[in-house]
């Protein structure tokens, strides 16, 4: 799916205001939804929540994997639990080499370079199935909705530039919720990107925010071919993606010193056909350019699809580092806030 363009903020479209009887509806339906839910079930890991309140991407997956690096730095062992969004399985299934996207979808592939990773539509059974195989801690990329599983903190990721887009529920806006409704289940608040729309202002003093920008990287295991970022300036390329805001990936290029010739974009998770990638290379050589993505859309090709395309890592830069260390520290230790008051 791509975001409509009237989902965006000052948006003079008269769409959301056709399709605000079918938000009252979804609004309703998840009114519903959650009135009928019984208590998730609780796990003996603490289980972190990375998630988000608008359709489309946000930054969830590079959140969960930056968290998941620094909880292994702790000492703790993490897994993944994702629902593998365009997959087909229902799971619980643990992700293997083996798997290909179009089984699991794009995300839990990139999670398991890091740690185990385990899909499924029912979070609570792939908990199960994880702490019997030695998980310390649980992140859930994505789930703030979802129900079946008790979290032990909550973050809400938010995109600086996008904000809450228009304001209004699906299918008028982008939102699944609105943030009133997600406030009570928030611990803390992640923006990613320069806080254009003001987001921040709308959060209670007492739900601590943190802030990071998304910026070219590298990844470590080489599994796909990539691009350093020290080298993304020696020739131009021809940028493609399939992700909630293509925009992203592009201006991080640029910031990065790429020339781009220019772009492509598809919607979110776009199954690629071999076609796609066959005229997408042929353009390429047209225009005299190297083919460059994201990790997230490489995994959807067949290696063979792979040839000369390359791939730029993203990481993740915090304003305060030391703050996220700290939530993480607690979370992964038990610690809560009065006990590291009163000291040992």
């Amino acid at each position: 799916m791509k975001a409509p363009e009237f989902w965006k903020s000052g948006s003079s479209s008269m769409l959301p205001s056709v399709l605000a009887p079918l938000s009252l509806l979804y609004q309703l339906g998840a009114n519903l939804y959650r009135s009928n839910t019984i208590p998730g079930l609780k796990t003996s890991a603490p289980v972190i929540c990375i998630g988000n309140i608008t359709a489309g991407g946000t930054g969830k997956t590079p959140v969960a994997i930056d968290l998941g690096k620094r909880i292994k730095k702790i000492g703790a062992k993490p897994h993944f639990l994702t629902r593998g969004y365009g997959g087909k399985t229902i799971g619980p299934l643990r992700v293997e080499k083996c798997h290909k996207a179009a089984e699991m979808g794009d995300e839990p592939l990139l999670l398991s370079r890091l740690a185990d990773t385990w899909c499924s539509r029912n979070r609570a059974e792939a908990a199960k199935m994880a702490v019997k195989r030695g998980a310390e801690v649980l992140i859930m990329d994505d789930g703030l909705q979802h129900t079946s599983l008790h979290k032990d903190f909550s973050f809400l990721v938010v995109d600086g530039g996008f904000g809450l887009g228009n304001g209004r529920l699906l299918p008028a806006g982008p939102l699944r919720e609105t943030l009133q409704a997600a406030l009570p289940r928030i611990n803390a608040v992640i923006c990613l990107g320069e806080d254009v729309t003001n987001i921040l202002r709308e959060i209670p003093a007492h739900i601590p925010t943190l802030t990071a920008v998304i910026e070219a990287g590298t990844a470590a295991d080489g599994l796909v071919p990539q691009v350093e970022p020290h080298k993304v300036t020696k020739v131009s390329y021809l940028a493609f993606t399939g992700i909630g805001r293509p925009e992203k990936f592009y201006e991080t290029l640029i910031k990065a010193g790429a020339n781009l010739a220019d772009t492509v974009s598809f919607p979110d998770h776009h199954p690629y056909t071999t076609n796609e990638i066959l005229n997408l290379k042929q353009k390429a050589k047209q225009l005299n350019a190297r083919l460059i993505t994201t990790e997230k859309d490489i995994v959807r090709l067949d290696s063979k699809e792979r040839d000369d395309i390359v791939s730029l890592a993203m990481r993740l830069r915090w304003d305060d580092e030391t703050a996220l260390d700290d939530v993480l520290f607690k979370i992964v230790k038990g610690v809560d806030d009065a006990d590291s008051a009163a000291g040992p």
